[in-house]
């Protein structure tokens, strides 16, 4: 269990606080003769953890574009991704404004 723990950014300030059950995707297990170690038992998450206490300052560029890179490369699921953002952009502003570039983004 994560005990309520400040957020800080690089700037030194507290933009959350982190709280709640830590679930880990891995373990370890040691005999006398083995060792069995399956997934990364150092690293977790605690889902629906924080609550956000000020916005990130940040800003798009000069352009306006967001760029979305996926962390599994699949091009259905970039073309899925576009369809929807374009689905909401179309009903809310009449507009297409997503494009998938390649699997990744």
């Amino acid at each position: 269990t994560l005990v309520m723990t400040p957020l800080k950014a690089a700037d030194g300030e507290i933009y959350a606080v982190g709280q709640g059950s830590v679930i880990v995707g891995g373990f370890t297990a040691k005999g006398q003769a083995e060792e069995l170690t399956q997934g990364v038992p150092t690293a977790g998450r605690v889902p629906n953890g924080a609550i956000v206490e000020r916005a990130v300052p940040a800003e798009f560029d000069d352009q306006g574009v967001l760029t979305l890179q996926l962390r599994n490369p699949d091009f259905s699921t970039a073309i899925r991704i576009a369809d929807a953002v374009n689905d909401y952009t179309s009903q809310r502003f009449g507009m297409r404004v997503a494009a998938e570039r390649d699997a990744r983004t």
